[in-house]
């Protein structure tokens, strides 16, 4: 039998987009500080209209009669500030969609990255695996071989034996492995 073949047993983590990339952890940060703000401003707009409902205040009087007859009319400025919550809020959104957009078009970039500082690892991963299919493929001819000839002798009912072909694997000359195999080769890693 074959040698067993060395499996890459060592801790490796894949980088994230925004650790390889600086441009793109820049615009993730700035999204989220926008996304942060974004809920804020949502949740003062609920609190300030929650408030106006329950705390209806508006003056008696008509400010120009209230001076006239000595009352300080205060005016609320809830109204204004809920207006000015909304225009910010529409104004963050907008800022939102358009960061969204330019992440989505920086990501190809960043992804480019990850994948070369993963490539050296990701190659050893691939050999491995090709080596360890190398073997599988070996058993499978041999095991193949058996069947052959117990099918060449006319023993019938040999799958009682409990294990039969495995159609998983596709066909035996050009099946899963072979394909695997070449792509392999094609990408340069074997």
């Amino acid at each position: 039998m074959a040698a067993k073949p060395k499996v890459v047993e060592e801790v490796f983590s894949v980088p994230s987009l925004e650790e390889v990339d600086a441009d793109y952890r820049a615009l993730v940060e700035r999204r989220a500080k926008v996304a942060n703000e974004l809920a804020a401003n949502a949740r003062e707009q609920q609190s300030l209209r929650a408030d106006l409902d329950r705390n209806r205040k508006g003056p008696s009087l008509r400010s120009a009669v209230g001076e006239l007859v000595g009352d300080v009319i205060e005016l609320d400025e809830r109204p204004k500030q809920l207006a000015e919550l909304r225009k910010r809020a529409h104004d963050l959104e907008e800022a939102e969609a358009i960061l969204r957009k330019r992440i989505s078009d920086r990501k190809g970039a960043a992804s480019i990255a990850v994948c070369n500082a993963v490539k050296a690892e990701f190659g050893a991963r691939v050999k491995a695996l090709a080596q360890a299919l190398e073997v599988a493929h070996a058993a499978r001819l041999h095991f193949e071989d058996l069947l052959l000839n117990l099918e060449a002798n006319d023993v019938s009912g040999w799958t009682r034996l409990g294990v039969v072909r495995q159609p998983w694997m596709g066909d035996i000359h050009d099946g899963h492995i072979q394909r695997f195999m070449r792509e392999a080769k094609e990408a340069g890693y074997l």
